[in-house]
């Protein structure tokens, strides 16, 4: 894949995400060694594939409800958090186009998709709708198999066609158990071409068991549309474990979209032209006040919701009237994550089959089962921009009196809960929750 995006002088937002599957086949084959770049059978050029031409709901909820349910289950232990719902969801429907009968079940149930076509097609459409310079997302994929393991005709001939139309896969043949070395280096040199060199490598190791592995990797950038003040200064960040003063970025006297329902505040940071946004949430009331109980915060107060409630939470503040924001403190921080245990999170979550060596239904690529899954990302948050000016005092004046505009300061000193949006079809991208700096 050619890269997009070049280093630039100012690093903005930065996020990254990488997805790995890796499937053990059931039996093996042996064969010579060699690396290649498989190629299907069919002319992929001449497949009549179908194609949408509108974006409806079927990413949105399937996505968002992901998003809601992995973030519950991430959020148990009260540490910080962050994930890509998109970037999984995108790996397991390269994966899912590959299974039948339960397996395939399970894995549809647990992304929400009820015609996995019509998915493919809204994945499709997705990828492929122009973007902002200043609000850019990648999304790359590939197959790595073992030369040793039997490709069946299925892939050849259904398969390979249909995620190379729809997801842009590609698929390489190549040793893992005598050249693992090799393997190594050049997923590690495909993980770093498509997430701009911020992550070198895969961190996989591959045994003689090992028939396929399935990346997916996410590269986001994006720059805010109203640059945050230059310049370094403190505020107390009140964590559940302890208080930090912490790097904060000010921004002062913009309007914004900007809600309050629930016990929660939120407030929608637009990237670029605003096709994308930076959601934060926070509790009503100053950090220094706040209990430090889980069911308190951000992640509590939001998790606590029905899925009907988050939903319309969101798309209050995403359409709602804009306010006059006179002043947002917001810490920079970058976190790197990866998610503990996450095939045991899957199987908790409704994908069992796939994990079993004897219900595992994958005829699409043949033989095999998935033995462990892999996801970690990346982000960093600053406000480097065009302004050079330090933030002063008299951005947090209060209004005059006879004023009839409300003065909103958003002080983020204390847990928040935050989430990259696509404004268009309202897919969460990223999603993560600060504990502690």
């Amino acid at each position: 894949m050619r890269k997009i995006l070049r280093k630039r002088k100012f690093k903005r937002i930065m996020t990254l995400v990488l997805a790995a599957f890796i499937l053990t086949a059931c039996g093996q084959q042996e064969g010579e060694e060699e690396t290649i770049r498989l190629q299907s059978k069919a002319d992929v050029r001449l497949l009549d594939y179908p194609g949408a031409s509108f974006f409806d709901q079927t990413l949105t909820q399937g996505i968002n409800n992901f998003a809601y349910n992995m973030s519950t289950h991430l959020a148990e232990n009260g540490e910080n958090y962050f994930f890509s719902p998109y970037s999984i969801c995108v790996a397991l429907s390269v994966l899912d186009n590959a299974a039948q009968g339960e397996t395939k079940s399970q894995m549809e149930q647990l992304m929400g998709i009820s015609n996995l076509m019509d998915w493919n097609m809204q994945m499709e459409l997705f990828m492929e709708t122009g973007q902002s310079k200043k609000a850019m997302l990648t999304s790359a994929n590939s197959i790595w198999v073992d030369q040793r393991f039997e490709l069946s005709e299925e892939l050849y001939e259904n398969y390979l066609p249909l995620v190379e139309n729809y997801y842009r896969a590609s698929m390489y043949q190549m040793d893992f158990a005598k050249n693992s070395a090799e393997v190594k280096k050049q997923m590690d040199q495909w993980v770093s071409e498509n997430t701009d060199g911020m992550i070198e490598s895969c961190g996989e190791e591959f045994d003689a068991d090992t028939a396929l592995a399935l990346m997916n990797a996410v590269y986001f950038y994006g720059e805010w549309k109203w640059p945050f003040e230059a310049g370094t200064n403190k505020w107390v960040f009140y964590g559940t474990e302890e208080e930090n003063e912490v790097d904060v970025m000010f921004l002062s006297d913009c309007w914004m979209h900007y809600y309050v329902s629930d016990g929660l505040r939120a407030i929608s940071l637009p990237y670029g032209n605003g096709s994308r946004v930076m959601n934060i949430l926070i509790p009503v009331g100053s950090g220094k006040d706040q209990p430090k109980d889980f069911e308190q915060s951000a992640a509590g107060i939001f998790g606590a919701m029905s899925t009907e409630e988050k939903n319309s939470f969101l798309d209050n503040l995403l359409t709602g009237d804009k306010k006059w924001i006179s002043g947002i403190r917001l810490p920079k921080f970058s976190l790197e994550y990866c998610v503990p245990q996450m095939s045991s999170l899957l199987q908790r979550m409704g994908m069992e089959n796939a994990f079993n060596e004897r219900l595992a239904d994958f005829p699409g690529i043949g033989e095999v089962y998935v033995t462990d899954v892999a996801h970690k990302a990346k982000i960093e948050v600053d406000e480097l921009g065009s302004r050079a000016a330090a933030v002063t005092d008299s951005a947090w004046a209060t209004a005059d009196e006879e004023s009839e505009i409300e003065i909103i300061h958003f002080i983020v000193d204390q847990p928040f809960l935050f989430m990259i949006q696509d404004t268009e079809t309202g897919i969460i991208l990223f999603m993560g929750h600060v504990n502690n700096l």
